[in-house]
């Protein structure tokens, strides 16, 4: 799963729709407007999110593609940045040029984006937080 949100993102940053994914060596001054996989972390204001939710179990019949559920999140202390950052992400997943697009060497992604960004409660400290859920299909 880890190895599948790396790629996608690392993708995303490459198509200059979100930032760098955080460096365990970044200092905490560098971790603001970075990527984070899985968890959001309390103490940075600016960020973004990309996880996967929605696990099943696979079926004892092997297959060669999958469908993994993703939820971007978007956390600013502006919320006319937060709105902007989330509006661009999902203007991306709509205009797609390709059914199927190669992320890499080794991965291809089918994008089916069929919601709209949600805007969620503020965080206890104010900042102004949006995600984007959608289906992914790939190779299993």
């Amino acid at each position: 799963m880890e190895e599948f949100l790396h790629i996608f993102s690392s993708w995303l940053n490459n198509q200059d729709i979100i930032p760098p994914e955080v460096l365990i060596t970044d200092k905490l001054a560098e971790r603001q407007n970075k990527t984070y996989l899985m968890n959001m972390p309390i103490d940075i204001t600016d960020c973004y999110c990309v996880r996967q939710y929605n696990q099943k179990v696979k079926s004892l019949v092997g297959k060669e593609a999958c469908v993994r559920y993703i939820q971007i999140l978007v956390r600013n202390k502006q919320h006319k940045i937060a709105l902007a950052q989330i509006e661009k992400i999902y203007k991306f997943m709509i205009n797609r040029p390709e059914f199927i697009e190669d992320i890499n060497d080794d991965w291809w992604v089918i994008i089916d984006c069929k919601t709209g960004p949600n805007k969620l409660n503020e965080d206890a400290q104010g900042n102004y937080l949006y995600s984007l859920s959608f289906a992914v299909t790939t190779k299993s």
